[in-house]
């Protein structure tokens, strides 16, 4: 952290990545060039970049008995896509790395993968399976296309 007016360090902290913990979002950001954190309405976060792009961070713990990262997309968070031009989602995969997707792959991806509903009947969430890197796929069963995402895989 630095300080506002002299821009001298101020506080200087040395993270640690205990078992099983997480990526940091400050990471990923540093990561893929630097941005800022923007927040709209309920709390949904995402970054415009230096590059000019907008992303939004998703993270999932490592799944061992089934061998993948399980994310789930609500309806709501599609509709904050929409609303602040959400141009990626970074999807953090544990301490192992991260896919940075356009956002178009995923709206693709989403067609054809399974949803989970509420009571009413509407969407609550699609879920969204991704193989460890660096060969990650995105991918919900053999039933529906996969896709392959090994060149946005990224370790930090």
């Amino acid at each position: 952290y630095h300080s506002p007016d002299k821009n001298i360090p101020v506080l200087v902290t040395e993270p640690t990545l205990e078992p099983g913990a997480s990526i940091s979002e400050f990471d990923v950001v540093e990561n893929l060039g630097g941005g800022e954190l923007n927040t709209s309405t309920n709390r949904f976060k995402y970054y415009r970049m230096e590059d000019e792009s907008i992303i939004h961070i998703k993270r999932s713990k490592y799944h061992e008995r089934h061998n993948y990262y399980w994310y789930g997309i609500t309806a709501t968070s599609l509709e904050h896509i929409e609303q602040n031009g959400i141009t990626h989602i970074v999807f953090v995969m544990g301490n192992e790395g991260f896919v940075h997707l356009p956002i178009k792959l995923v709206m693709d991806f989403i067609q054809n993968t399974r949803v989970s509903h509420n009571e009413d009947g509407s969407i609550r969430h699609y879920h969204c399976l991704i193989s460890p890197g660096p060969d990650s796929e995105l991918f919900y069963s053999q039933e529906v296309p996969s896709f392959d995402i090994a060149g946005f895989y990224r370790t930090i």
